[in-house]
């Protein structure tokens, strides 16, 4: 079915989605140099290095992007990254 059409379902019944957590290229991991690469300029603020996760939501949602990536580094070693969307 897919998320794009999963949420206009939703939509259109009305209910009230307030999150939705996407577990997307789980399963890579590495501690090569320069295994993970980005477009231009995104290389200066994020590692170079695949060994961690990513955690990434809109600006309407920078607050359930705090508690997630506090409560991951709480329970977790693995390094994390944020980032905040325009949409």
């Amino acid at each position: 079915m897919g998320s794009f059409r999963y949420a206009q379902r939703c939509k259109e019944r009305g209910e009230n989605i307030v999150a939705m957590l996407s577990l997307e290229t789980i399963g890579y991991f590495t501690d090569a140099p320069k295994s993970q690469q980005y477009p231009a300029m995104l290389n200066v603020i994020y590692p170079s290095v695949g060994n961690f996760i990513a955690f990434v939501s809109n600006l309407k949602s920078r607050a359930l992007l705090r508690k997630a990536t506090h409560q991951f580094r709480q329970d977790s070693d693995l390094p994390s990254v944020t980032a905040h969307c325009p949409k």
